[in-house]
């Protein structure tokens, strides 16, 4: 069994500081998901851009301190075996649950701009006589459908 020593002093407070902005920036992204689910149940795409660039900017500036993390971890040293022995592991696990959390919002919302564009294809689809009339099948399997479209609009 490997034994695991701590970090230097100075190693340790970059990781300490690392670990810090970690966890600042997950609080941030997890308010900017919730004004983003906002966002996109109010139908609101101008706020909705401001959202996605603020968004994309904390999750890049995640990036750079994962990037120094896996620095200071070392080859072949996973963060979690740094973390052993520094003391820093209750804010590691606090960034672990506040990564969580952030990937299930995401997730969430992105499935709910995922059913508004569908319902706005949807919408587009019928007023452009485009979308196809749903099939019917009778006992034998064959289909019932008229395949007849009407346009409703046209630009």
């Amino acid at each position: 069994m490997t034994a695991h020593l701590p970090p230097p002093a100075r190693t340790q407070d970059t990781l300490q500081q690392n670990i810090d902005e970690h966890i600042a920036c997950a609080q941030t992204l997890l308010q900017v998901l919730a004004e983003e689910h906002a966002a996109v149940l109010d139908g609101k795409p101008e706020t909705l851009e401001q959202v996605a660039a603020r968004k994309g900017g904390i999750v890049s500036r995640m990036q750079q301190l994962s990037q120094t993390l896996a620095a200071l971890s070392g080859p072949g040293r996973s963060p979690e075996q740094l973390m052993r022995g520094t003391g820093l592991q209750q804010r590691w696990q606090t960034l672990m649950t506040l990564a969580a959390r952030c990937q299930k919002d995401n997730l969430a919302n992105g499935a709910l701009l995922e059913a508004k564009q569908s319902q706005v294809r949807w919408a587009l689809g019928h007023m452009l006589g485009t979308a196809s009339a749903p099939s019917t099948y009778g006992r034998s399997g064959i289909d019932h459908g008229s395949g007849l479209r009407r346009v409703i609009a046209s630009a």
